[in-house]
């Protein structure tokens, strides 16, 4: 039998995605304060660092789509499990 989905994973869930989207806030951020304001140094350095920003925020936004992923597949599990019981109206 599947373990019971239960609500405190989908909280972990729901406070990992606040968690990433607060991540990839603070790197858009930053990206955005590096552009406005860029530093006296070579552009090669330059181009590493920025390159580096979007980077990060590539793999947060992969990481906020599977934790959503996650939450969908987990809701659908709760859904399928709840209508096998006996005595739920199917």
């Amino acid at each position: 039998m599947d373990p019971p989905v239960t609500t405190l994973t989908l909280f972990q869930i729901e406070q990992a995605i606040i968690n990433v989207e607060n991540e990839k806030l603070q790197q858009e951020q930053t990206l955005a304060a590096f552009w406005e304001h860029m530093p006296p140094v070579e552009e090669e350095v330059l181009v590493k660092r920025i390159q580096e920003l979007r980077d990060v925020i590539r793999a947060l936004e992969e990481r906020r789509r599977a934790l959503i992923r996650e939450r969908e597949l987990l809701l659908i599990r709760a859904a399928s499990i709840i209508r096998r019981r006996p005595g739920a109206n199917n």
